[in-house]
């Protein structure tokens, strides 16, 4: 019971920290233009292209160094790394999907108020 109660623990607050997180990195490369977004972008679409052992390693010496071996945060920092490029371009996708001209009337209709 208590190796699920972790589980549950660790999944739910990694995909709650994803969504989050990638939600805006999301919307920020879909709206905004800044320097280095271009290659941002294909850094991190080019990042889902690498073996998960050829990240784990370096990520294994980082977090033994910060001491977060054998503990939730280490284990929620670990997935957030590996599904951060994906629900960021997903995220990113789905909000050029939506017009601006809706998100400018309700930015216009929240002003006037």
């Amino acid at each position: 019971p208590r190796a699920f109660l972790n589980s549950i623990i660790v999944g739910v607050s990694t995909a709650a920290l994803s969504l989050v997180l990638g939600g805006m990195a999301g919307y920020a490369f879909s709206r905004f233009n800044f320097r280095g977004s271009k290659a941002l972008s294909s850094f991190m679409l080019s990042s889902q292209m690498l073996p998960l052992t050829v990240v784990m390693i370096p990520m294994y010496y980082m977090q033994n160094n910060l001491g977060l071996v054998d503990t939730k945060t280490g284990l929620m920092l670990a997935h957030l790394i590996i599904t951060m490029p994906l629900v960021t371009w997903m995220t990113k996708g789905y909000f050029e999907g939506i017009p601006k001209e809706i998100e400018e009337a309700l930015a216009f209709r929240h002003l006037s108020k």
